[in-house]
């Protein structure tokens, strides 16, 4: 930040000034202004999975990242344990403050919205309701598709003949060795 305030107080801005038309004028102050941004604020990459819970921020992974690594270099090392209690701390602060934040707007939205934060609270997801998604399936009523489902297993244990009880061995106590039975 002190970087691009001290680019800004100190460019010239002589590409900007020289212009004549405001239309390019503030082209060229885009231009300079953003060139310089992407040269001091790189774009990142985060990856954030859906199946990631709540609480699991940027900084909590990087550190469970280096949790894991250290472990598989030198096993429950000072270093893994001193991880180990740090990410520990962070997820219980992190946790307790989105259950905090459900529980402030639980109470603002009254007892019409409880059901809808109580589902937050649980943290489930309203994208994996609804199930597994299987292309063969798709576009097919959900009846329809449970009913071909159950088809295809049956038609699987209609492979094989029938169990029969009485053939099945008996497992009783076995004998007593001889030696034991005088």
């Amino acid at each position: 930040m002190q970087e691009f305030g001290r680019f800004i107080t100190a460019h010239n801005w002589s590409e900007v000034l020289l212009e004549n038309d405001v239309n390019k004028k503030t082209i060229s102050f885009h231009k300079t202004i953003r060139e310089k941004y992407e040269t001091i604020f790189p774009e990142r990459i985060l990856e954030i999975s859906p199946l990631d819970k709540p609480w699991m921020t940027p900084q909590l992974k990087k550190v469970h990242r280096r949790m894991k690594r250290e472990y598989w270099k030198n096993k429950k090392s000072e270093k893994w344990k001193t991880l180990k209690k740090l990410f520990s701390k962070m997820k219980k602060t992190q946790s307790t403050k989105i259950f905090s934040d459900l529980m402030e707007s639980a109470k603002k939205e009254g007892m019409a919205q409880w059901f809808n934060i109580c589902k937050k609270v649980g943290f489930i997801n309203n994208k994996n309701l609804r199930g597994i998604k299987v292309e063969c399936l798709e576009g097919i009523p959900e009846a329809e598709a449970a009913d071909r489902v159950a088809t295809h297993f049956a038609s699987i244990s209609q492979s094989y003949q029938s169990l029969e009880c009485t053939e099945l061995p008996a497992y009783l106590p076995s004998p007593l060795p001889p030696v034991l039975q005088e």
